[in-house]
């Protein structure tokens, strides 16, 4: 059986991450939990340092 949970920050619209050295190809990783933990965002604005 597996546990459903509710996203952390249901109402975030609009998020800025900062990231360090993650590889390109996470993006997509990181991109599709972003959404989870805050699925009413309008903005994600993503920097890679």
């Amino acid at each position: 059986m597996r546990t459903v949970y509710d996203s952390p920050l249901p109402a975030l619209k609009h998020l800025k991450v900062k990231t360090a050295g993650s590889p390109s190809s996470r993006v997509a990783d990181l991109e599709d939990a972003l959404s989870w933990v805050s699925p009413s965002l309008e903005t994600l604005s993503m920097e890679q340092s």
